[in-house]
């Protein structure tokens, strides 16, 4: 197992994303809430955002990336095996 720090995007995060400061103000399942500088509000696709070339970490912002799927290699053979019945 790799010792390299894993990143998260966390709300309060403020990155750039297509050719505009955001801060992350809402996480949803794979949904990012974002807000502008003026206030106004989007919702993009978590694998969307990650995967636009405009995507970054503003400026001496201190997280980056979600990790992502990369996350799945960590969990033990135990979790991921289905379960033989629902759990309520």
């Amino acid at each position: 197992m790799s010792s390299a720090r894993r990143e998260v995007l966390r709300i309060g995060d403020r990155i750039r994303f297509a050719g505009a400061a955001h801060t992350v103000v809402g996480l949803s399942g794979n949904l990012v809430r974002l807000s502008d500088g003026h206030g106004r509000a989007s919702v993009v696709q978590l694998p969307h955002l990650l995967a636009d070339a405009s995507f970054e970490p503003a400026a001496g912002q201190g997280s980056s990336v979600l990790a992502g799927a990369g996350l799945l290699g960590t969990v033990s053979s135990t979790a991921r095996r289905p379960r033989s019945q629902p759990r309520f």
